[in-house]
């Protein structure tokens, strides 16, 4: 991927100050993206823009400027398929799943392991902690109200204790005796039933209605019951490209339904910027490894 001349140059877009640092850090993830777009082309995947993303594109044809991330969905059996395209990426990339990695995330994640990128909850975790792209499972929302609620409550359950089981020291420095005991039993049961298993078994419980034609599609995987999130199945039937900085990225054809159901106003500017910006934890570094870090 060639980037055009001046990109890395600091920058106000919309009166934000976009960093060098932060041109660079975009730069990674624009080069993460295309070869996302490349393996979905070959095989044939579908996948839209959406979160912070979408907006970008429509609002800002690129990043929203204090956005630091890129967030793309997939329809639950285009989304199976990719994570079993694991084998197509090679150093320095990798694909991240909660299978093959000691952070957990209910979703996958491209990542440029010759990078730094990763939130401060997981810094003291052994895990790949270069910088990324998100990938979500788009999954049927049941139509029933009664199923929908079983299915949320037992996907809480078991997300509060995986979350427990991985991050429980990262957020506890001095936890009360009940949660320290709580932790313990939590580590016994994951001990005696496996902690792949129990994501296996989580995920497939995200995945119960995306084979049945429901009316919506949404990301319960991480957002659960947040209407939001949820929308209806004739927003991606048809997609077209929208310009992404020096690209394009697919988004879905009734993009401004999706939009206006996620942020209502979409297209008025938030004035403290600041306040919006979704990942104000992360610690970057895009001219070196997180593994030279690790031995630092």
């Amino acid at each position: 991927m060639q980037l055009p001349d001046g990109f890395l140059q600091s920058e106000y877009r919309d009166g934000y100050p976009v960093d060098e640092k932060m041109k660079k850090v975009w730069a990674v993830e624009l080069e993460l993206l295309f070869l996302f777009q490349q393996i979905c082309e070959k095989h044939g995947l579908q996948y839209f823009a959406i979160g912070g993303t979408l907006l970008g594109a429509v609002r800002h044809k690129g990043f929203i400027p204090w956005d630091d991330d890129i967030d793309v969905g997939m329809p639950r059996e285009d989304y199976d398929r990719f994570v079993a395209l694991a084998e197509e990426l090679s150093y320095p990339y990798q694909l991240i799943t909660p299978m093959n990695d000691a952070c957990y995330r209910a979703h996958a994640q491209i990542r440029h392991c010759e990078t730094t990128g990763y939130p401060l909850v997981d810094e003291t975790l052994h895990c790949n902690k270069g910088i990324f792209i998100d990938i979500f499972p788009l999954d049927g929302v049941a139509d029933s109200g009664l199923a929908f609620k079983g299915q949320i409550a037992r996907m809480k359950l078991l997300n509060r204790i995986l979350m427990n089981y991985y991050y429980f020291d990262a957020k506890h420095e001095h936890p009360p005796v009940w949660k320290s005991l709580f932790h313990k039993v939590v580590c016994l049961g994951m001990k005696v039933l496996d902690v792949k298993r129990v994501y296996r078994h989580y995920d497939r419980l995200a995945a119960k209605y995306s084979k049945r034609k429901t009316g919506k599609l949404g990301e319960i995987s991480i957002l659960f019951e947040d209407s939001r999130y949820h929308w209806r199945r004739e927003v991606f039937e048809e997609t077209e490209e929208l310009p992404f900085e020096f690209g394009s990225i697919r988004v879905p054809g009734r993009w401004d339904e999706f939009l206006s159901h996620t942020f209502g106003d979409y297209m008025q500017i938030p004035e403290n910027k600041k306040e919006r910006a979704l990942h104000q934890d992360m610690v970057f570094d895009p001219d070196k490894s997180y593994i030279s870090k690790r031995s630092d």
